[in-house]
């Protein structure tokens, strides 16, 4: 089983590739899925089963991303109009001059138009200097606001080199970028019945991340490298790092957890060896594996759970 895991990751991949080209789409990848599923469990030789188990993989991950670019696609807006929404803040980012947060369960309100909906997901964006980016960088993930937007299709990047910006929207699920029409017409919620562990968390991620900011000249770095804030992060900085080939550093994933995790079982191991009585009863190595992993799901909420994140702690 352990050499069979990273050829079933490289068959997911290998899905995901699939659908990023529009090669397959979810109607095919689950209709493959199902196959591959109901052969898997008739035949009785190990290698068509082994076989089968990787196609079934690379439908999963085929289907994943390909449903979320058709709704994506699905929702685009065909030209830009006004409309007032009601939706939760599920993500934020920011950058030297700009910040964005991610909508989603958006609602609309109102708009000139009963065919013209907002998507269900939306990034709206707004200069660090202006009055909308005063009022973004006031939002926490999991608060619900209530705004009137100006919504256009996602136009990707015309400058020569530069990453394919749309498409990555359509990865996230993102249907319409936006700006706010007026801050004056953009409201928090009360959400008490809307509970986040991402609202609870962000504070003290942001927290920490000032705190490590101004500890001195790498400050910046070491907030990035702790808890993925890159906020503070040059121009400089950045090509640096992709010059060394090492830019993956700056995005907390799998090597940052598993040093994180892995502290914290050596901690948690060595206390329960102190404990005379209950290592001499208990084995220290296994009980000192659930406190580890409760401490590595710890890390990855303060560190924003993004993707990456979500994928190592999987």
């Amino acid at each position: 089983m352990p050499r069979l895991l990273p050829l079933l990751a490289l068959a997911q991949i290998a899905g995901i590739a699939l659908a990023v080209h529009a090669w397959v789409g979810p109607g095919v990848a689950l209709a493959v899925g199902v196959v591959a599923l109901g052969a898997g469990l008739a035949s009785r030789r190990m290698a068509v089963r082994t076989a089968l188990v990787l196609l079934l993989f690379a439908a999963v991950g085929a289907l994943s991303l390909g449903q979320r670019l058709q709704r994506a696609r699905a929702a685009r807006p065909l030209r830009a109009f006004h409309a007032s929404v009601e939706a939760s803040v599920c993500g934020t980012a920011q950058g030297r001059d700009w910040l964005a947060i991610e909508l989603c369960e958006v609602e609309g309100i109102d708009s000139p138009l009963p065919s013209l909906r907002p998507p269900a997901r939306v990034r709206v964006s707004g200069g660090r200097a202006s009055a909308s980016g005063a009022w973004l960088a006031t939002l926490r993930t999991g608060q619900r606001i209530r705004a009137r937007l100006r919504l256009g299709p996602p136009r990707p990047l015309r400058n020569p080199g530069a990453r394919a910006w749309a498409r990555s929207l359509e990865r996230r699920g993102v249907g319409a970028v936006a700006h706010l029409a007026d801050p004056a017409l953009a409201v928090r919620i009360s959400s008490r019945d809307r509970w986040s562990v991402y609202a609870e968390v962000e504070p003290t991620r942001r927290a920490v991340a000032m705190r490590l900011s101004k500890a001195g000249p790498g400050g910046v770095l070491l907030s990035a490298l702790a808890v993925g804030d890159r906020s503070g992060l040059e121009r400089r900085h950045r090509e640096a790092f992709a010059k060394l080939g090492v830019a993956h550093l700056l995005a907390v994933s799998g090597l940052h957890l598993a040093m994180a995790t892995g502290l914290a079982y050596g901690l948690f191991r060595r206390a329960l060896l102190w404990c005379r009585p209950l290592a001499e009863r208990l084995d220290a190595r296994r009980w000192a594996l659930a406190p580890a992993l409760v401490a590595a799901f710890g890390y990855a909420l303060v560190c924003g759970f993004e993707l990456p994140v979500r994928r190592a702690l999987a």
